[in-house]
Parts: structure tokens; sequence; C-alpha cells
């Protein structure tokens, strides 16, 4: 009989693992958001980094024509017709909804109507376009976003997962993403994470703001 696995997902700005207890832990994810340099591609050469994905996006970010949500450091994109919210907290700590992102047109609604940026009653299914429309989003930046993927084999360091997005606008994003079996393995984990990025040369996305 196979063997039923728990994903737990641990995903903090500054690589804390923030993850529940559960009695079945295996394949813990943990992820750290990045600023990369231009010739990222490069620098991943002498890791033994191998492509696993090359993608090319043309995204539509919204926003009202107030910039509500951007003023709340908020950011509603759509990509190939799926919704996706990023986040911060609150300033008063009391958000239902903590730092993160968000996917799928019930958890985005959730989200903006708890900021009072939405009607309780506004559902963003079925033409999502026509549903933002009707509810005073506008598209304010069509980007072309540039996605790549590779894998970074065991060495020294655990396994990990490298992608990372470049736009026509110059903006440069990226994530570590190391996997592992048991919490007790988390801190090799970080190490991972903390070891790849400084000699990759990138930069917290916390340690910049």
């Amino acid at each position: 009989m196979p063997q039923t696995t728990t994903e737990t997902v641990v995903r903090d700005a500054n690589g804390h693992a923030s993850a529940e207890e559960e009695e079945e832990e295996e394949d813990i994810s943990i992820q750290r958001d990045f600023f990369v340099p231009p010739d990222c591609d490069g620098r991943l050469k002498p890791f033994g980094a191998r492509l696993l994905a090359d993608q090319v996006f043309a995204d539509e970010f919204y926003d009202t024509p107030d910039y509500a949500l951007s003023l709340q450091g908020i950011t509603l994109r759509l990509r190939d017709g799926q919704l996706e919210l990023s986040h911060g907290a609150s300033a008063g700590g009391q958000d239902p909804h903590p730092l993160g992102v968000l996917r799928g047109p019930d958890d985005v609604a959730a989200f903006l109507h708890s900021r009072s940026l939405l009607r309780e009653d506004a559902p963003l299914h079925g033409d999502v376009r026509e549903a933002l429309k009707r509810e005073n989003f506008q598209v304010f930046a069509t980007p072309s976003i540039s996605r790549r993927v590779y894998g970074i084999p065991q060495g020294e360091l655990l396994p990990a997962k490298i992608s990372f997005e470049v736009s026509d606008l110059g903006h440069s994003v990226g994530e570590i993403e190391v996997s592992v079996d048991h919490r007790d393995e988390l801190p090799a984990a970080l190490k991972t994470i903390d070891v790849l990025s400084q000699r990759l040369g990138f930069k917290s996305v916390t340690e910049l703001k």
C-alpha cells in the first residue's frame, strides 16, 4: 500500500520555519524570495544547475483608478487567466491574511473584501477581466515576463530549486526552494538557502525594504 505523505510549505521572507506541527512530516518545502542579478543564468553554471523550465508570460497588473491596492502594498496579477494576489500584513497586526500570496477567485475576493476593496457579494468568477472591470479595477501595467527554473544537484549543500522572473521593465526577482523529508533537516535547508544566496549575489527582499 503506498505511503500517505503530507506536504507542509514553510514560506517566510526571512526563511524562518513557520509550519504547524503535524504527526506525519514529509515533503517540507522552505522558500525564500530575493532580488536577483541580471546575469543569474551564468552564475548558476558552476553549481551544475540544470534548466527545468523556460517560459514567457504576458502579465496584466490591476489596480483601482486611485491606486488603492498599491498604496496598501497589494499586487493583483492576472497570468494565463489565473488571479494571483500578493500582500503584506496590515499595520494594526490583526490581519486575518498574513504576509503571503493568494491564488484563485474565491481567496482573492475574500481578501479584497477584508480590506474594503471589493463588495462582499462581488464574485470574480467567469470572465475575470470583465469581473474586475465591473468592480472598477483597471490594467495599469502589462509587462512581458521571462521565467526560468533551475535544479541544483546535491553536493556540499542540499539539492535546491531556483526560479526567477525577469520583466521587460527591468525587474528581476527570484526564489530559492529547498525540500526536506523531516523537520530535523530544516537547519540544513536554511543553511543551503543562506549559502546559495550569498554565493550567487542574491539580495533578500526584506533586507532592501
